[in-house]
């Protein structure tokens, strides 16, 4: 049996895709906070996207959604 006090804290709070946590850097956390999208939003986008035109390296994923007359292109390493 798992007990509230036996799962960490943090835990509850970290993204996750494909077994990997989301993490931003600053200048794509300042970017998100301009245009008015969460770290699920990326999330949700990562699943439900459609693979890039273009090739990215193995270790890389890029994923592109379109909302409304955007595309946002999320790339992951």
């Amino acid at each position: 049996m798992t007990y509230v006090d036996d799962i960490p804290l943090y835990d509850l709070f970290v993204m996750r895709y494909k077994g990997l946590r989301l993490l931003l850097s600053k200048s794509a956390g300042r970017e998100l906070i301009d245009i008015g999208i969460e770290l699920s939003d990326c999330k949700k986008w990562l699943e439900y996207g459609y693979s890039a035109p273009r090739e990215r390296s193995a270790s890389m994923e890029e994923k592109w959604f379109d909302a409304g007359e955007k595309t946002y292109n999320i790339v992951i390493a």
